[in-house]
């Protein structure tokens, strides 16, 4: 339900960003700052993004972001070491999340700017497995965090943005205790 939600309000966005789109390349300079709405995920690992980057043509500007995984609002997880499963993991999945503050600096004149921000990050690692009690299947494809291969800390992130007709396309990559490098990308749209 809540993947379905998100996907909903990501096409959504994406239909406002083509429609509504009020600048082109022959405007003023003025037309390009100001405060802007992105998305700064990764589809399979944090899907959930959003950013506000406050943009000047002529100087530094500042943003703040903040990605998630769907996933982590919506599973349990339990302590692998307390019940039997299987021995083999049905699947794996890693999750990712931050909150991040940052600046943006316009190096190519109404068109580039790259950003570079830090804050708190985390990554979690979790299998799927069969919760058994007495060789009998207990509790079906049951999550477990892995805290070995899990963790926590300072998240860097870095990347560039293009003004494309007034949206703006992003890519740039985002790291954990500067570990584990994760690809973002996005798109953004003028609110003000």
């Amino acid at each position: 339900m809540i993947k379905n939600l998100y996907i909903k309000i990501r096409f959504l966005l994406i239909i406002i960003t083509l429609c509504g789109s009020n600048t082109t390349f022959g405007q003023e300079e003025e037309a390009r700052s100001g405060a802007y709405l992105t998305t700064q995920l990764n589809l399979d690992k944090a899907p959930i993004s959003l950013a506000l980057h406050l943009m000047d043509q002529k100087k530094l500007g500042f943003y703040a972001g903040a990605r998630m995984h769907y996933f982590m609002m919506s599973s349990t997880y339990l302590k692998q070491d307390q019940i039997t499963v299987d021995y083999l993991p049905l699947s794996n999945k890693v999750t990712r999340g931050s909150i991040t503050l940052g600046v943006n600096y316009n190096v190519l004149k109404k068109f580039v700017w790259v950003y570079a921000g830090a804050g708190y990050g985390w990554k979690t690692h979790l299998d799927q497995y069969n919760v058994l009690e007495n060789g009998e299947i207990k509790q079906p494809e049951t999550w477990f965090k892995r805290p070995e291969m899990s963790k926590k800390g300072v998240e860097t992130e870095f990347g560039l943005i293009v003004d494309v007709m007034g949206m703006r396309v992003n890519v740039g990559g985002s790291a954990v205790n500067f570990n584990d490098l994760m690809l973002t990308y996005g798109i953004g749209i003028k609110i003000f």
